[in-house]
């Protein structure tokens, strides 16, 4: 890996919460809930055990730079989430994120769509304020977007 990924990779990480760079990974969003992920390629594959059952979901990005994985709680109600981000596919200038937060009544999870633009990009998250920001151009201006949970 360069110096200049690892140094991305390293910023990014901070900047979102704990990045893994790991192919894959298991974690409980609840505590009777367990959710393994794999990401091989443009590809995120993840099992929900519950009681017994489990349900299998696949989410195709459409990229070929490398899928880095984020595990945090992105609309603040107490369940852990994730996220998936890669360095965009033009200039390497920015990233762009995939969030998937939990849901436990369907028992799965959603993706958040972004309110401004469409696509979360240079994604900050700000647990105090409990909001996630995120750039996206109005007429070939970077804005930002800001959405409180």
């Amino acid at each position: 890996m360069t110096i200049l990924k690892i140094l991305i990779v390293t910023v990014f990480g901070l900047a979102l919460g704990q990045a893994k760079s790991a192919d894959s990974t298991v974690f409980s969003p609840t505590r009777s809930v367990s959710v393994s992920i794999a990401i091989e390629g443009p590809r995120v594959d993840y099992e929900i055990r519950r009681a017994g059952s489990v349900v299998s979901h696949e989410y195709v990005t459409q990229t070929e730079n490398p899928l880095k994985l984020v595990l945090a709680d992105y609309n603040f109600d107490g369940y852990k989430d994730f996220s998936v981000f890669h360095i965009d596919d033009g200039m390497g200038t920015y990233t762009v994120h995939y969030i998937f937060v939990y849901s436990p009544k369907a028992n799965t999870f959603v993706e958040l769509i972004p309110k401004c633009g469409h696509m979360f990009a240079n994604l900050v998250r700000n647990k105090k304020g409990h909001t996630l920001s995120h750039m996206y151009y109005v007429d070939n201006v970077p804005t930002t977007c800001t959405r409180k949970y």
